[in-house]
């Protein structure tokens, strides 16, 4: 058998931005502070009300939406999201 050896790792194949989204919609929740919207990314209906509670409870995994400034809620199964109203003091700070 041969297998094949190499002096270094191949550099890694660049990864494309996952949060990009997600931080373009936490900016405009912001913006918006107390008007709900819309969860932007497509996900199963079991964990809608996973995500609804991990942002409620300010640990999301999605990194924007985990500062707790974000309340959410799903009706008729889909997933809304808005900013808290005391989180408009935080957009206001962030673009300082």
């Amino acid at each position: 058998m041969n297998f094949k050896f190499v002096d270094e790792l191949p550099a890694k194949a660049p990864t494309r931005n996952k949060t990009s989204v997600l931080d373009a919609f936490a900016k405009a929740l912001k913006k918006n502070p107390g008007v709900w919207a819309e969860y932007p990314k497509k996900l199963t209906d079991s964990s809608k009300y996973s995500y609804a509670t991990q942002i409620n409870r300010g640990k999301s995994e999605r990194g924007t939406l985990s500062h707790g400034g974000f309340e959410a809620a799903v009706r008729n199964k889909k997933l809304y999201v808005r900013a808290k109203y005391n989180a408009l003091a935080y957009t206001r700070a962030e673009s300082a």
